[in-house]
């Protein structure tokens, strides 16, 4: 971030549900969080912005951008997708995700999205792909987060 700190004003604000805002009320939608953002920028006097979304960040912007085209000059996306709720399909995952999410905790989340296509690595013991699969987050120091591997 120093890099980008030394050359521009970066804003790096806790969405709807996360960080200091996690107890901030429902609903924790793509388009609420994009609306939070139009308010954070009013708030802030900035009339436009590059943003960049890394992640699930990166639908918000695209949201943002979608919603208050004036607001945003160029986007950046990092390690993101596309924000798409066009088909039934995606309608029902994109409303039923967040509820599921909410209602089972990360752990149980995980293991019931990820768990059933996880397939071992080729070249790694069964134990530490185990362990791994089994781990939160919290428990390997963050490196399934991070798209680290194993050997």
């Amino acid at each position: 971030m120093e890099p980008l700190a030394n050359r521009y004003r970066l804003v790096i604000p806790d969405l709807r549900g996360c960080g200091r805002s996690r107890d901030l009320p429902p609903p924790y939608s793509v388009k609420q969080q994009a609306a939070d953002l139009s308010k954070l920028l009013d708030h802030l006097s900035i009339a436009s912005t590059d943003a960049l979304g890394y992640s699930q960040d990166g639908s918000v912007v695209q949201q943002l951008a979608l919603d208050y085209p004036k607001k945003v000059n160029r986007l950046i996306l990092a390690n993101t997708y596309a924000y798409n709720m066009a088909s039934f399909r995606e309608k029902l995952e994109g409303n039923l995700v967040p509820i599921l999410f909410r209602l089972l905790g990360t752990p149980l989340f995980a293991k019931l999205i990820i768990s059933p296509g996880v397939t071992r690595p080729e070249g790694t013991s069964r134990e530490g792909h185990e362990t791994l699969r089994r781990a939160s987050p919290q428990d390997n120091g963050g490196l399934m987060e991070r798209g680290h591997g194993f050997r």
